[in-house]
């Protein structure tokens, strides 16, 4: 089988004495099997002696429906859809915390504009369906309208932290996790995709690990119809309501004690791919 891939970038950055606002960005490859979006995930670090404040609490997964970044589209190619990623953003720290000991921070939620279906057609088309803004944790969200039941699988891998203006300033030994996954839908009624804990994103450009998948169902009973397994639109929610700052299960940022970091910021590039590839 040809594999069709959906590519989406996000970047996880790290800034040491400077303040970075997420910023989201298109980048689509030429090839006409797959394309590519850019968002970026943020630590900040600064030389202050500050504690660093409480985390925020991210809401439970909501199924309202997400009003799409006009600057920053769905992509897609042959019915497999990438709508949206997050940013990640992993707050500001001071520089002297890596000699006391290792780093180990978790992302903050995500900022969408949402709005209630009053009818649940999926359309902000009654006066009342105004906009909103809402906190959610970190998350993914695809789709697949192929009608064929096959499967796909939503991977991810990454890139070294570089700062943003002197590339060549790196963050030895940073490692991004994403502990826990889960997965929702507020329109599709097939059985829901695979979730995938504990995942470990490769920093070096090694092998995409993936987070979110589905079987292949039409091959494994095909005159089972009710069987249908990640058809439609699903969110994969990276995490959970945060307990406490250590106590969370949103992407976290690792970086190992006595590390060496300059002040700038810093930013690896996650690449999401989503393809026809079915789960194991």
């Amino acid at each position: 089988m040809t594999s069709r891939t959906v590519k989406v970038t996000t970047a996880s950055l790290l800034a040491l004495g400077l303040i970075v606002a997420p910023v989201l960005s298109g980048d689509f490859a030429s090839a006409a099997t797959s394309v590519t979006k850019d968002s970026k995930g943020i630590v900040k670090f600064d030389k202050s002696t500050t504690p660093d404040p409480d985390p925020v609490n991210p809401d439970p997964v909501d199924p309202d429906p997400v009003i799409p970044d006009p600057t920053d589209p769905p992509v897609g190619t042959d019915g497999l859809w990438i709508l949206a990623v997050s940013d990640w953003d992993f707050g500001t720290h001071n520089v002297s915390s890596l000699s006391s000991g290792a780093l180990n921070v978790h992302a903050a939620d995500d900022t969408i504009s949402t709005y209630v279906d009053a009818n649940g057609n999926g359309q902000q088309d009654l006066p009342g369906e105004v906009s909103v803004t809402k906190k959610v944790t970190p998350y993914a969200q695809i789709s697949d309208v192929r009608g064929t039941n096959t499967g796909w699988t939503l991977s991810v891998t990454g890139s070294a932290f570089k700062d943003s203006s002197t590339p060549a300033k790196t963050i030895p030994g940073a490692e991004l996790t994403i502990p826990k996954s889960t997965v929702s839908s507020a329109t599709s009624t097939a059985q829901a995709p695979i979730g995938y804990d504990s995942v470990t994103i490769s920093m070096t450009g090694g092998a995409a690990v993936p987070v979110m998948a589905a079987k292949d169902m039409q091959t494994a009973t095909p005159t089972n119809f009710n069987d249908d397994q990640g058809m439609g639109t699903w969110t994969d929610s990276f995490g959970s309501q945060a307990v406490s700052a250590t106590d969370t299960s949103k992407p976290k940022l690792s970086i190992p004690k006595n590390v060496v970091v300059a002040d700038g910021t810093y930013q690896s590039t996650l690449t999401w791919t989503l393809s026809d590839t079915p789960a194991v």
